[in-house]
């Protein structure tokens, strides 16, 4: 029970904590970019849209950085023997994603928030880049954190006269820290941050659109932060398929729960399941629509370097199912169904923001920006980015199970030996509560900060104010 209550602590800490990141890594990006544009163009409009991306930024931060201190602390109260056994690696990359979060990235966002008007325009757009370096830098550590606990490399176990581990010592930092997934994660989860923040600024923009006030400074955000997403949507992809090639290298149980794939597979024809019912107890799929080739397709392309080989193999779940001499069963696997699900949900809303860069990119090119239709599924999309973030963490952390450090340390070997049961579950009621006060005050001031933006700069008459034409 104990192990079950923590791993639901850490899942919920972990979640609601990344609600936040994405944004501030793709705010920081938009910032950067339209600070450049009004350095070079010179343009109010571009400094007004800054202004408000900052504000924004600077709430995400603060929320961002609360929840990151609890999740912090969830590792020493849940996860000791884990915590004792990766210091040598998590004491320092832990540091420095501090270091770069909290002096980099909150020193220069404070000249962001209140230096406007007050220091030199290079030096403003100086503070945007740092800001943009800190966030992604921070990601970075954090990123290759994980990533080494999915593919640990450049490292020495050290155990104990019982043969249990005791320490893991880096012997080789750059093989630890660019471990085999470490760039594939990188990009893939950078480009879905900045995804996520460029269809939230395109909201803002269709918002503004939409209710007929500041034209230009809708038409603006929108232009801009839609070009980002459209083209972070379609790069998505590409990181994509780096990530399935690393999983298929390294991690071949977790590719077999996200493909549900039951019994090894060989051959050019090995067929993708697009929706499938999974039966776990009985090791099947009760209903599978398929598509031919897909998966061999998928893992038989490499492009980074460049490979083509169709005659592959995907282990099936059953290869990781042992059965021990005394009858007891050991699966080496994780979860399939809950694996397999999350995955599908991360590919169809990828799909789906790509079917809407297309359809966006159109309505930019043929000037259709007052097509209403549209604007309202901009404005209403906004939130899928967080499910798409959270189902691919999901099928990344738990596709690694039953081990935390992916084929060396086991989950259930990691826990903190002195878990009161009673003690976790409040602790998680309380977080939860706590969690749930703070989305909500950052929500309410975000939209608060978006409706007041607006009516100061159309009261400035910075902007123009034509209506919106109707199709």
């Amino acid at each position: 029970m104990e192990l079950l209550l923590a791993r639901i602590h850490f899942a919920m800490a972990a979640t609601f904590h990344f609600i936040f990141p994405p944004v501030t890594i793709g705010l920081s990006l938009l910032i950067l970019i339209f600070q450049t544009l009004y350095l070079l163009k010179g343009k109010e409009v571009y400094n007004e849209i800054s202004k408000l991306l900052v504000k924004i930024l600077a709430i995400i931060f603060v929320v961002g950085v609360i929840t990151g201190f609890t999740l912090s602390f969830a590792f020493g109260m849940y996860w000791a023997k884990f915590s004792k056994i990766a210091a040598d690696l998590i004491g320092i990359t832990i540091t420095a994603e501090g270091v770069f979060a909290f002096f980099l990235e909150g020193v220069f966002l404070g000249l962001l928030l209140f230096g406007q008007n007050r220091i030199p325009k290079t030096m403003y757009w100086f503070s945007s880049l740092m800001v943009f370096l800190g966030t992604h830098l921070s990601a970075f550590f954090i990123l290759a954190t994980n990533s080494w606990m999915q593919t640990p490399a450049g490292h020495e176990i050290i155990r104990n006269a019982a043969g249990q581990i005791d320490k893991i010592i880096i012997v080789n930092w750059f093989e630890a820290i660019f471990n085999p997934s470490t760039i594939a994660r990188m990009l893939h989860t950078t480009i879905a941050c900045w995804i996520t923040a460029s269809l939230i600024t395109s909201a803002i923009g269709a918002y503004y659109l939409l209710s007929r006030k500041n034209i230009d400074l809708g038409l603006m955000i929108f232009r801009v932060s839609f070009i980002v997403f459209a083209l972070s949507a379609f790069s998505q992809f590409l990181t994509g398929h780096m990530q399935a090639m690393v999983a298929y290298k390294y991690q071949p149980a977790k590719v077999a729960a996200f493909e549900a794939i039951w019994d090894t597979q060989r051959g050019p024809n090995i067929p993708m399941s697009i929706i499938a019912i999974i039966d776990e107890k009985n090791q099947r799929n009760i209903i599978n629509i398929e598509v031919p080739f897909l998966n061999s397709l998928l893992y038989g392309i490499e492009f980074f370097p460049p490979h083509f080989d169709l005659n592959i193999e995907i282990k099936g779940i059953k290869e990781f199912v042992k059965k021990l001499e005394d009858g007891t069963v050991v699966k080496e696997h994780p979860p399939v169904a809950i694996t397999y699900y999350t995955f599908r949900i991360m590919i169809f809303l990828g799909t789906f923001f790509a079917i809407l860069a297309l359809i966006g990119l159109y309505m930019l090119y043929k000037n259709k920006l007052d097509n209403v239709k549209f604007l309202k599924l901009v404005l209403y999309s906004w939130p899928l980015p967080f499910i798409s973030n959270t189902a691919g963490w999901y099928t990344a952390e738990i596709g690694r199970q039953p081990y935390i450090i992916y084929g060396v340390l086991k989950t259930k070997d990691a826990i903190t030996p002195s878990l009161n049961t009673s003690n976790v579950l409040l602790t998680i009621i309380v977080l939860l509560a706590l969690y749930l006060f703070l989305t909500y005050i950052a929500y309410q001031l975000i939209t608060k900060i978006i409706k007041e933006h607006g009516n100061e700069t159309e009261k400035a008459e910075i902007l123009s104010s034509e209506p919106v034409k109707e199709v």
